[in-house]
């Protein structure tokens, strides 16, 4: 389905719309339905908010770098692939999780959003710093009915 796309931004809420565009258009080009295509940019959406407000701190001006891809089908799932890579604080993988859902009051719930919306959640930590996340979603995918997918190294 071609190359990857790849995008670098600066961590500034002003360009989460053209990344939010970037994953819907692609989800419409590969065959999303609409439901599915703004699952995909919603968990997106909150990885982003996470990346800005978690990695760095609400600090302008640092670097995200995202690759979207289209998952043909031939050695897995047709869908798309988004991987996010800061350069931020990194924190303990076992630790990203949102606070219990009977804890009703503004926030914490970007992580069980980004469960619900994507079939794969998977966080590394590269060598060279910073955090690496894998978000896949799948055509007629299951996210939402198995709460994501994988975490972890």
């Amino acid at each position: 389905m071609g190359a990857p796309i790849h995008m670098r931004i600066d961590s500034t809420a002003a360009h989460l719309p053209v990344v939010r565009g970037a994953v819907r258009e692609l989800c419409l080009v590969i065959g999303f339905n609409a439901h599915a295509c703004g699952e995909a940019v919603a968990g997106v959406d909150e990885a982003l908010a996470n990346i800005l407000q978690h990695a760095y701190g609400g600090r302008p001006g640092r670097p995200i770098e995202i690759t979207l891809r289209a998952l043909d089908g031939l050695d897995g799932p047709a869908g798309v692939e988004v991987v996010l890579r800061d350069r931020g604080r990194a924190r303990d993988i076992a630790c990203i999780q949102g606070r219990p859902l009977e804890d009703i009051r503004p926030g914490g719930l970007g992580t069980h959003i980004i469960d619900c919306c994507m079939d794969v959640v998977e966080y590394t930590h590269p060598a060279d710093g910073g955090t690496c996340l894998r978000l896949c979603k799948f055509l007629g995918g299951a996210a939402g009915l198995a709460g994501g997918g994988v975490r972890g190294e």
